[in-house]
């Protein structure tokens, strides 16, 4: 006795292609162009009407990712590569520098307003010194002035 097989899951648009996949539709647009992501167009329709297949695109994944990560293994071995290291070690120390460009931006933004308000201090200073510059002359001083 022959059982049909359960047909697999079509998704109909980029939307339901991205959110089944976890990603942004653009993400997975650029996927199809750049790594073949298996989506199929219907026959006439617009170039924006796609469908795929939740199957197809559980094996695109499955080979995908290992070819991913036997590359990742040839770079690891040092075969002519920069060694990439370990993802969650990476991920992490990339969380760390965020955190220190957060505390050094922060640090800037404290030494720049505490210029401005310096330059601030010496514009009034400059105006007062030359609200005076006519009674003392331009140098400031009474020296030589005769009354």
């Amino acid at each position: 006795m022959n059982t049909p097989l359960a047909p697999s899951k079509i998704l109909g648009s980029w939307k339901e292609i991205a959110a089944y996949l976890g990603k942004g539709v653009r993400t997975v647009q650029r996927w199809e162009q750049l790594y073949g992501l298996p989506v199929r167009r219907p026959h006439g329709s617009p170039m924006g009407v796609v469908y795929a297949s939740c199957d197809e695109l559980d094996v695109w994944l499955v080979q995908t990712w290992e070819h991913r990560h036997t590359v990742l293994r040839d770079y690891e071995r040092g075969n002519g590569y920069v060694t990439l290291g370990d993802t969650p070690k990476l991920v992490q120390q990339s969380q760390q520098l965020r955190c220190s460009n957060i505390v050094l931006i922060e640090s800037i933004r404290e030494k720049l307003h505490e210029l401005y308000q310096g330059c601030e201090q010496l514009k009034v200073a400059l105006r007062s010194r030359e609200e005076f510059a006519p009674v003392f002359g331009p140098g400031g001083s009474d020296h030589g002035r005769v009354e």
